[in-house]
């Protein structure tokens, strides 16, 4: 037994020892397949990159090209510097992939440490950020409580750093609200904090916010993006031995602190200049100015409002439609609500990802308003999934583009759409002309609630007296000229036309059924004094005089 008893320890040590073995060489295989699979995607990521990087380039400099010979006021110049700054947004996104992709893997990173004065740095990153936050209402100040700070930095960390910090804060923060970045020396770290007034988060959205490719979704707010600006500067700041805390509450803004060590190793670093901070290219968001609105003297133009945060891609859309249309443009849904409201115009182009109110929920309000409810949406967006094209057809819109979109494509649904419009119009005109007074043709039911309080309202004002439009307008909550562009919009006619149209329906019916009725009692009756001119009005609009009519109908 004893001897047994050895054999079999001997060989489940041996089986022990084997099995130890094969582990050892899974990990091994395990780690080598790890190694390989991160250098296979460093491979990819950096080939990617070229990949992308190389016909970028020859697009640009065709770009460069052409402005070079084209004249600066030409809209082939234009064109061409949209292509080129296009373009270096790209590059810019580029490499923040690549450098997020890098730093991920835990490829060797090699920052070019510099020593100099950081407060003139920032001011620099700040000066370069106000125009474009001033035209989201948006002011940027720094308060510094040190005028100077002398200590090592990686310039071209620290520029990356503050630009998502920066971009994140204007991106998030409300209307006529301010982003006050401030820093101080505190214990032997340089801390900087970056406050903004904005939505906020949740607690749920802050523990996620730096992790790349996070997008806090929040409604009514602009959630396009890469989301890799946060993950990425927390990645730089890491390794040059900082931290990152964000703070938050919502719906009353957040405060990112970031600390620094002042001093890097043992060793000197070189001075950095000034001249070496302006060599960094400094890549922000579009800055163009907004498209200017036609003029709306021409009442009988088809008017279409765009509703876009891009002006470049406003007005290369409005370039893309007929010429004789005319345009007015809004950069946000509350400011396209507003203008909708103001032009009532014959169709609406609108983004969904916007600041404040989205397309979506504008889409559901212009189908809720009386006013706006015939007014045809297509819907423009980079959001291209079938489920997002499903809510933007329930939302109401009868179109539904992604971008990029084909300027042809979009040409001919927006053609079409007024071309049914119109069709409408017609058939709504010719069976006007056959109801009788108190009757409203077929139509939509938002469409028939207005204008069955319309023709209400005016056959009020006509039994009465001479209708007086400002009047009749106010009756219904309306300007003279939304009235109008209501009426016209679903009858194609003026208003003043319908009303004649009232008019004579009303004398019709009188002159059938009222047979001891004589044509003047019949025209006052009409809200007309001017006997003569009602008999003319009667006959151009039937073809006959009133007693002709009533000889042959009544």
């Amino acid at each position: 037994m004893p001897a047994a008893l050895n054999l079999f320890v001997i060989l489940t040590l041996i089986l022990l020892v084997i099995l130890l073995i094969n582990m050892v060489r899974t990990r091994q295989r395990r780690h080598k397949m790890q190694l390989e699979l991160q250098e296979a995607k460093d491979r990819f990521y950096t080939n990617i990159t070229h990949e992308f990087r190389t016909p970028l380039t020859v697009i640009q400099s065709a770009a460069q090209n052409i402005m070079r010979h084209s004249s600066t006021e030409s809209s082939i110049h234009d064109d061409a510097a949209n292509i080129v700054w296009y373009g270096n947004i790209l590059l810019n996104l580029i490499s923040r992939i690549l450098d997020t992709a890098k730093m991920v893997s835990g490829s060797p990173l090699h920052p070019e440490w510099k020593h100099g004065d950081i407060i003139p740095f920032i001011v620099m990153v700040c000066e370069s950020y106000e125009v474009y936050a001033a035209e989201k209402g948006i002011r940027i100040k720094f308060i510094p409580r040190e005028t100077s700070v002398e200590m090592d930095f990686v310039p071209d960390y620290l520029h990356k750093i503050l630009q998502n910090l920066i971009a994140n804060s204007v991106k998030y923060s409300h209307r006529d609200s301010e982003i006050r970045i401030t820093s101080e020396v505190t214990g032997g770290k340089f801390i900087l904090c970056v406050t903004d007034r904005g939505i906020g988060m949740t607690p749920e959205q802050k523990s996620h916010i730096f992790k790349s490719f996070y997008q806090a979704k929040e409604e009514g707010m602009d959630s396009s993006g890469s989301g890799i600006g946060l993950p990425l500067a927390k990645l730089l700041i890491d390794s040059i031995g900082g931290s990152i805390e964000a703070f938050s509450l919502e719906n009353e803004g957040t405060t990112f602190v970031v600390k620094f060590p002042l001093k890097h190793g043992s060793e000197p670093h070189e001075s950095v200049g000034k001249d070496e901070w302006r060599e960094l290219t400094m890549v922000i968001p579009e800055n163009e100015e907004r498209p200017q609105d036609d003029s709306q003297d021409n009442v009988d133009a088809v008017r279409i409002l765009i509703i876009e945060d891009s002006a470049a891609v406003a007005r290369y859309m409005s370039l893309q439609l007929n010429s004789s249309y005319q345009f007015y443009f809004a950069s946000n849904g509350e400011e396209g609500l507003e203008k909708a409201q103001e032009l009532v115009p014959d169709l609406i182009i609108t983004d969904i990802l916007m600041p404040g109110i989205d397309g979506l929920e504008l889409c559901r309000m212009i189908r809720s308003s009386e006013l706006l409810h015939h007014i045809p949406v297509v819907m423009v967006t980079a959001k291209a999934t079938h489920e997002d094209m499903l809510k933007g057809l329930e939302a109401g819109a009868e179109a539904y583009l992604e971008k990029p979109f084909r300027s042809d494509e979009l040409n001919l649904r927006v053609d079409k759409i007024l071309e049914q419009r119109k069709i409408l119009r017609e058939k709504y005109t010719h069976a006007l002309e056959k109801a009788e007074i108190g009757e409203t043709p077929e139509i939509a039911s938002g469409d028939r609630a207005f204008m069955t309080n319309f023709v209400n309202a005016a056959m009020a004002r006509i039994k009465e007296s001479k209708v007086d439009l400002n009047a009749l307008s106010a009756d219904l909550g309306l300007s003279r000229t939304q009235l109008n562009r209501k009426v016209k919009a679903i009858s194609g006619m003026t208003t003043t036309a319908y009303i004649v149209n009232l008019r004579i329906r009303l004398a019709k019916k009188l002159l059938r059924d009222g047979e001891n009725l004589p044509v003047n009692e019949i025209s006052f009756l009409c809200g007309i004094d001017d006997v003569p001119y009602f008999i003319t009005m009667f006959k151009k609009a039937t073809g006959m005089t009133p007693t002709q009519y009533r000889r042959r109908w009544g």
